[in-house]
């Protein structure tokens, strides 16, 4: 029963895991094209030397920044699904109470946290699962000097409604 609950969790990991091999394949076709060609150089008195790149075939950017997108919105989307399932869990009842409010939220700075765990209706979850998700929040990373990975930019947060919090 309880693998039951979490399989749409699973089902979105493996959709995004789907983009990612789809892209694998195509960067993988893309450089088997031999895309690019390199010219090296030297001036006259040996002092200057260029490495010049001519790009044959263009890379298709604009498709794999698609694909790179539904990815991560998969994999955003199995983190809503996750705390869902949790309240299903916890709440032992098919649809939880509050479940149209349930999203995984995410946070840069701590004090912010309270506020989204109660407006993405987690604080109706127990102590124990408010923490763990706490944990893996933006601001509690151990290597302060590395972007963190949970962060959407402010203008893929513009753009979409995945729930990220500046």
């Amino acid at each position: 029963m309880l693998g039951e609950i979490f399989s749409s969790c699973w089902d979105k990991i493996g959709r995004a895991d789907e983009h990612i091999q789809d892209l694998k394949t195509q960067l993988q076709d893309w450089q088997a094209t031999h895309p690019c060609s390199l010219v090296q150089k030297t001036d006259v008195d040996g002092h200057r030397h260029s490495l010049i790149v001519n790009v044959t075939n263009k890379p298709p950017m604009e498709r794999w920044a698609l694909i790179t997108g539904d990815a991560i919105h998969n994999l955003r989307s199995a983190l809503d699904h996750l705390v869902y399932a949790v309240a299903r869990h916890e709440s032992e009842q098919t649809i939880p109470p509050h479940w149209t409010g349930i999203q995984f939220p995410i946070v840069r700075e701590p004090d912010n946290y309270l506020n989204e765990m109660s407006r993405r209706q987690i604080n109706k979850l127990s102590d124990s699962v408010q923490r763990a998700i706490e944990k893996v929040q933006p601001y509690n990373r151990p290597h302060a000097e590395v972007p963190a990975l949970l962060v959407c930019s402010q203008s893929l947060t513009m753009r979409t409604s995945t729930g990220c919090s500046m």
